[in-house]
């Protein structure tokens, strides 16, 4: 039984970033439940209990947590059942493209008082409103990250020694191509979370029996490499896991080759692996002259991630306070009609 873990959104330097939308791609074939609720409605204690049904049985499932709280569930991926269940809410809100079909909404907030809930408004909806500014502050500070992190990849990669480069990135191509045809998945490996930068480092190592960690200070070499491997993967239509970085937008930082059980990642200040083959790209850059300048915007942008993240963390501790008038106005009763009406719809042959 394979779990690995991936973010399908976060904060980035163009506002939160979603790839929920693969959920419901024709060529994934999944049948999707999408769940509509507030805050403490209860949709992702119900996909946990989803999680455990799947696990227990053996079958290969993919976790995706929430970014803004890594303890709590966005999404849950059976892909031995071809079944994912979502919440659906902001930022990430959904809707079925096929309803009834391929993809289905079920509503916790069915189970809401109400009046209830209402007569709380004064004390709701001013929390809504600080939760939403702390996500802008982090956007902010991460557009800012991103903004120095570019400024030194910019300058770096006129320094790139393109015939190694381009060599080295054409041994790994051929060593990650085999035949199967396959699509492209978007998803996230890193995200800034509560009060950190999370990485789930033992992704690449569940996914892959070889992971080549390419450690490049500042990124501009495994960017270019990695862009090289993935135009040639595509050309060739093979499976692909391309990870882009959740900071700066159009930066690749990792690839999974599901087929070929290989995967190649990105090593830098921001996010490390303990394992797999470590390869110094400091040898592919030619002449770099390295100035204070570089230096000192990557010392900035370390400075900063913890900022975003500290935002990110109080938008977590405004949302528990904000959960528990939800919670207190929901009947969890129905809860257990629920997750039954979800086993007997789309696991009722292997129950």
């Amino acid at each position: 039984m394979k779990t690995s873990k991936f973010f399908l959104g976060a904060n980035s330097d163009t506002g939160f970033k979603s790839y929920f939308e693969q959920l419901q791609a024709k060529e994934n074939g999944l049948q999707l439940l999408i769940l509509k609720g507030g805050a403490g409605s209860g949709k992702s204690s119900l996909m946990k209990r989803v999680l455990s049904f799947a696990k227990e049985r053996g079958h290969e499932v993919e976790i995706i947590p929430c970014a803004s709280d890594p303890y709590s569930l966005d999404a849950v991926i059976d892909h031995t059942q071809g079944f994912a269940i979502m919440d659906g809410t902001a930022p990430h809100v959904t809707d079925p493209v096929l309803a009834g079909v391929s993809s289905h909404i079920i509503y916790t907030g069915d189970l809401w008082d109400v009046k209830k809930l209402q007569s709380k408004k004064a004390e709701i909806e001013p929390l809504a409103e600080k939760i939403s500014d702390c996500h802008k502050s982090a956007t902010a500070y991460i557009k800012s990250v991103s903004s120095l992190l570019c400024e030194n990849m910019s300058y770096a990669e006129k320094f790139i020694d393109k015939d190694k480069a381009s060599s080295f990135a054409h041994r790994l191509t051929n060593e990650v191509l085999c035949e199967a045809n396959g699509k492209v998945t978007k998803r996230l490996l890193s995200a800034v979370s509560v009060d950190e930068l999370v990485v789930f480092e033992k992704t690449p190592f569940i996914l892959s029996d070889k992971v080549y960690v390419l450690c490049d200070k500042w990124g501009a070499v495994a960017n270019y490499i990695l862009g090289k491997i993935y135009l040639a993967a595509r050309e060739q239509k093979q499976e692909v896991i391309y990870c882009p970085c959740s900071v700066i937008s159009g930066k690749c930082d990792h690839l999974i080759f599901p087929r070929s059980r290989i995967s190649i990642v990105t090593q830098n200040r921001f996010h490390s692996f303990s394992d797999g083959e470590k390869i110094d790209l400091g040898g592919f850059y030619e002449n770099l002259p390295l100035s204070a300048h570089l230096e000192k915007r990557l010392s900035v942008a370390e400075k900063i991630i913890p900022l975003a993240a500290s935002c990110v963390g109080e938008a977590k501790a405004l949302h528990d306070i904000l959960e528990k008038y939800y919670v207190e106005a929901m009947d969890f009763s129905g809860m257990d009609s629920l997750f039954s009406k979800i086993l007997s719809t789309f696991y009722s042959q292997n129950m």
